[in-house]
């Protein structure tokens, strides 16, 4: 595998402002979708691993095709690349929705934001990760946000 993110970072703060591939590349130091199993949460239209890539499921408060009529009208939503949605949650947590299905890595970007409970939700993902498994994470930096001057 790649070196590891800290490694990097350690010599080259800057590139975590950088383009697309970077951020995959960062994500993605620990995780080889080509002969791991994984899940990503909250992919939409923008997975960071795509079905081509390798064994990879994904999860969402919707299905696939509550997802596209949701967004049916959104312009920065393109509904045809919406991913199809293995997994549900709705009324059910993580570990219910996946049942017995454990998984070498999980990736979310941008969802940590909008997660009421983190501690639960941590849980709930280390409850699906195999033994040594990876959480690969994409948080927002407010320093480069629209809202980067608001208190």
């Amino acid at each position: 595998m790649s070196e590891s993110v800290s490694d990097v970072h350690s010599r080259h703060p800057a590139k975590f402002k950088v383009g697309e591939m970077d951020r995959k590349h960062y994500l993605l130091a620990r995780i080889d979708p080509a002969t791991q199993h994984g899940l990503e949460i909250g992919a939409l239209c923008r997975p960071v691993i795509s079905p081509a890539a390798g064994h990879i499921e994904y999860v969402d408060r919707l299905s696939t095709e509550a997802l596209r009529e949701k967004y049916a009208a959104d312009p920065n939503v393109d509904v045809s690349q919406i991913v199809p949605v293995s997994y549900v949650l709705g009324a059910s947590t993580l570990p219910e929705a996946v049942g017995d299905a454990r998984f070498d890595y999980v990736i979310a970007s941008h969802v940590i934001e909008h997660v009421p409970d983190p501690i639960g939700w941590f849980r709930e993902i280390a409850a699906v990760l195999k033994p040594g498994g990876v959480l690969a994470l994409a948080i927002p930096d407010k320093r480069w946000t629209f809202d980067c001057r608001r208190e």
